[in-house]
């Protein structure tokens, strides 16, 4: 998903350079983009993680369904691979020409 509105952006990202944009700095714009839809999905299915939790609390026995340490590890691992997946996209943002970018469309 992220992938495909990084191609949509890439005229946008094509000016930003031609105007003196450095390739950090798209890389940095590409990342905060990503990481506000991570964190309000996180806050979004965290919540529904503990408020659904109840209902699973009777189905297993020996698991802990209020673990803190375990819903902070699973919104950890989940947060970085969102990290991970936003790499290729913000380093492909960050290559762009500007005159091809321009060029296209």
């Amino acid at each position: 998903m992220l992938s495909y509105l990084v191609a949509q952006r890439t005229r946008e990202f094509g000016v930003r350079m031609a105007l003196g944009a450095s390739p950090m700095t798209l890389i940095t714009l590409v990342i905060r983009q990503l990481v506000r839809l991570a964190v309000a999905g996180l806050a979004i299915g965290g919540l529904l993680a503990f408020g659904l939790s109840r209902l699973f609390g009777s189905v297993l026995y020996v698991i802990d369904t209020h673990d803190p340490l375990g819903y902070a590890v699973g919104l950890g691992v989940v947060f970085g691979a969102c990290m991970l997946a936003a790499y290729v996209p913000s380093r492909r943002a960050a290559t762009v020409n500007p005159v091809d970018a321009l060029r296209a469309q």
